[in-house]
């Protein structure tokens, strides 16, 4: 628009103006349809915007190329929603993340838990039963050391 043009809109109370492309990539994300690409004609997407979020007739008026907007709090209202998205949006992400990681973290402890299982149960089949031969603190080379020992019976 030119300086004269932008001073009308001004005057007529129109806060925010957008070319139609801008604002649907802005905001397409609050309605299915047009997320994440909306098929046709860029006007019709954006009226379809402004239907589904219920904003009033007389809030908005759509040029040739471009939207305009009159109250600031409905512009407001449009990026609060938009933000809102998103943040459902973060916090599934952050969620979906979170459960791979305590999964992941709950199979590694099984492995361990496994392991261990395995190596005791392994110890056990090469371990071979004997019977002691000879003593262990070599009693019979001190024969000193069988004070502290008791006597069998």
């Amino acid at each position: 628009l030119g300086l004269r043009e932008n001073i009308r809109v001004r005057r007529a109370g129109y806060a925010y103006r957008r070319a139609f492309q801008k604002f649907l990539q802005r905001y397409a994300i609050l309605t299915p349809e047009t997320w994440p690409l909306w098929k046709g004609d860029e006007r019709q997407g954006v009226l379809h915007l402004l239907r589904s979020v219920n904003m009033d007739a007389d809030q908005y008026q759509l040029d040739r190329t471009k939207i305009f907007i009159k109250a600031p709090e409905s512009l407001f209202l449009l990026e609060e929603m938009r933000e809102r998205k998103y943040d459902g949006y973060a916090r599934a992400i952050q969620r979906a993340w979170r459960k791979h990681i305590a999964r992941k973290k709950c199979v590694q402890m099984r492995e361990e838990a496994s392991d261990l299982l395995l190596n005791k149960k392994e110890r056990r089949r090469n371990s071979i039963n004997r019977n002691f031969v000879g003593d262990y603190i070599g009693m019979d080379d001190h024969p000193e050391l069988r004070q502290f020992v008791g006597k069998r019976e």
